[in-house]
């Protein structure tokens, strides 16, 4: 197939270290391509916004250079009513971000990736659908919601000050301090479920928060989430299975609840200000409706 390509750059991207590094990465692209345009993104959002004129504008392959928020707002201009602008646009991550989670399900390695990529393949991947009293906005890798909600907007602050990875485990141990389990009320799939829960993820992909393999059976093309909720426990246990999620030995855990679906409504049943975060980003609140979109991006990896 014959691309013309797009690369949309976040500059802010890993701290602003996309930016620094940019003429190396600008050097590797152009041995991939015979011809790309290249578009820095100048604002939140901004990406989303290139992708949809570049699509108009007859590009068939859109590059995010940046981390995961980056290809957050790519998805969200290459969907329009849960249909891509045009089926046959095709979507890559060149990863530089601070966490890169979602490459980390669909390519082990750069190695790998760069293999696949030469070898022109591309595969189908859901989407998740985020809808709430304030927006909706298409997700691609994790939403979740609660203590890890209160986590990304304590990061958005602290990232300012702590230009690496550890912001996340930072922010982690800032908020668990501090913050109480809420009362929850959950449908999937048409199944109630009611208790008091620290936090939960709607999974797409396996990562989020840095590296951490919060759903380690999630695949981003079998049209469905894993919903993975911990219930009340005590501040110490909360450290203990944070250390093991990142190994992906959480799951077996007593106080992990697991589930598998297509549709999930999340509700609040007392305080309403429960923060969510999809692929990073911080703008909304429970209640939440959550939908997967089945093979709806082509992802050339």
């Amino acid at each position: 197939m014959n691309y013309r390509t797009k690369v949309i750059v976040n500059p802010y991207s890993a701290f602003g270290k996309t930016k620094e590094r940019w003429l190396s990465i600008k050097e590797e692209l152009k041995s991939m391509f015979k011809e790309l345009k290249v578009e820095f993104t100048q604002a939140p959002k901004h990406a989303t916004l290139i992708t949809e004129e570049a699509i108009k504008q007859g590009f068939n392959h859109i590059v995010g250079v940046g981390g995961d928020g980056t290809i957050n707002e790519i998805i969200n201009g290459y969907l329009k009513e849960d249909k891509p602008l045009n089926q046959k646009a095709v979507i890559s991550a060149f990863p530089s971000g601070k966490g890169n989670d979602f490459f980390r399900t669909i390519s082990p390695t750069e190695k790998h990736w760069r293999e696949m990529y030469y070898e022109d393949k591309s595969r189908m991947v859901d989407v998740g659908k985020i809808k709430t009293k304030t927006g909706e906005r298409y997700f691609l890798n994790v939403s979740s919601f609660g203590f890890s909600g209160e986590v990304a907007r304590k990061i958005y602050k602290l990232k300012q000050r702590i230009r690496s990875g550890a912001v996340y485990f930072i922010g982690a141990l800032s908020v668990l301090a501090k913050y109480k389990p809420e009362q929850i009320k959950i449908m999937a799939d048409g199944k109630e479920f009611t208790g008091k829960y620290l936090l939960g993820a709607v999974c797409n992909g396996k990562y989020f928060g840095g590296n951490m393999k919060v759903a380690p059976e999630a695949e981003v093309d079998d049209g469905y989430f894993d919903l993975i909720i911990l219930k009340e426990t005590s501040k110490f246990d909360v450290l203990k299975k944070m250390i093991k999620v990142y190994g992906g030995k959480h799951i077996n855990e007593p106080g992990i609840e697991f589930i598998r679906a297509k549709h999930i409504i999340i509700e609040p049943v007392e305080k309403e200000d429960i923060p969510i975060e999809y692929d990073g980003e911080v703008d909304f609140s429970l209640p939440a409706e959550f939908k997967i979109i089945p093979a709806a991006v082509k992802f050339k990896v």
